[in-house]
């Protein structure tokens, strides 16, 4: 067996550039040959992202990336890892590109270790993870836009909900609210936890398709296309003040209504009415998980709407109630942490309980799972 396995790449000027790894499957041994190129020149320790030679891969935009050495450890390779490169190779490229300091590539070698942890490697990518039977669409973020343009565009009628681990927890004492899962069509995979279960499962996610991460794009397409959304849910003024800074944001969106969540059961079919009434296209239901999907999976078919969605604490990040974190945190899957950090009395039962147990209850799932394939 050769020692050594040989790839020609990109490298400086878009050069074709030889170099070897070495011949092993395991991914961080396999990449330690990569160091003597640092030494020789054809390689920086960080940079852009290590490209495969083809010219037939070549962008528009992308001399500006070609003018710098690839890097062993790459902004790339971390937003891949933990399923947050929603702004695409090219994207990512450019903005390290444009942005890179020293502090950042110190930080960019720091957060490596834990995307290697998240990296699904070689595993095989499907259209649908199955978790505790149920189905995650496992598409990218731009694919998710165009799902909700399509739906719209044919005038259909479909429910979209969101989940992550404190949301598949809740099925397993809520179970009107895993029988709204199991029927659901389509389900977004959300967060960390989900990324490392379906990592676990030898399945992994394409993208992590959080509403918080989706919602701009939503409303680039609703200018666009000159949909209209309607804000349904969250404490009295939350969603109006999400309104004000998305249409500050996005010139030209049409946000036809709201109303907070705190209303009586008598004035639902009021509540309906005023919904109808606006003839809008995506309501964004903010109820907390199972409330939302109840509500949405009770009165959907008195909604001429063509999207209902559940989205949770979707307003409180966008009207500047709750503060999100910052890109780097994650980059790194600790989006949770910082929740945690601002509410540790209300998050902490969800995080530091609810997430190992959530991990414990995909293994048992994964073993019981292989046991009836076995039998």
């Amino acid at each position: 067996k050769a020692v050594f396995e040989n790839k020609y790449i990109f490298g400086k000027k878009a050069e074709k550039t030889k170099i070897s790894y070495f011949n092993i499957t395991n991914s961080l041994l396999r990449s330690l040959a990569l160091f003597y190129y640092v030494i020789l020149g054809k390689l920086s320790l960080t940079g852009i992202g290590i490209t495969e030679y083809d010219r037939n891969k070549r962008e528009i935009g992308d001399y500006y990336i070609y003018r710098q050495k690839p890097g062993i450890f790459n902004l790339w390779y971390i937003r891949e890892s933990s399923r947050t490169a929603y702004e695409g190779k090219l994207g990512t490229e450019l903005e390290y590109v444009y942005t890179t300091n020293y502090l950042k590539d110190i930080l960019l070698l720091l957060k490596t270790i834990p995307a290697f942890v998240y990296n699904p490697k070689a595993d095989v990518i499907t259209d649908n993870v199955e978790l505790f039977g149920i189905k995650l669409l496992n598409i990218k973020m731009q694919q998710a836009v165009e799902l909700v343009e399509q739906i719209v565009d044919s005038n259909k009628k479909e429910e979209i909900f969101f989940v992550n681990p404190h949301c598949l927890n809740k099925i397993f004492k809520d179970i009107s609210y895993y029988r709204i899962l199991r029927k659901a069509k389509y389900i977004f995979p959300d967060g960390i936890g989900i990324n490392i279960a379906a990592k676990m499962l030898h399945n992994p996610l394409v993208e992590n398709l959080n509403g918080t991460d989706l919602l701009p794009f939503l409303c680039e397409i609703a200018v666009k296309k000159g949909y209209k959304l309607y804000f349904l849910g969250g404490k009295p003024g939350i969603a109006e003040k999400a309104k004000e800074k998305l249409k500050e944001e996005y010139s030209g969106l049409k946000i036809v209504g709201i109303q907070d969540g705190y209303f009586k059961e008598d004035e639902i079919p009021q509540i309906i009415e005023s919904i109808n009434d606006t003839k809008t296209d995506i309501l964004l239901v903010a109820m907390g998980v199972p409330k939302q999907e109840k509500w949405i999976a009770n009165y959907f078919p008195d909604l001429q709407v063509n999207i209902a969605m559940g989205v949770g604490g979707l307003f409180d990040f966008y009207s500047g109630n709750i503060k999100r974190a910052p890109r780097w945190m994650r980059e790194i899957g600790l989006e949770w942490f910082f929740r945690l950090l601002q509410e540790p009395k209300r998050m902490w039962k969800r995080y530091i309980i609810g997430n190992p147990l959530f991990l414990i209850r995909v293994i048992k799932w994964k073993l019981a799972k292989q046991n009836r394939m076995v039998k």
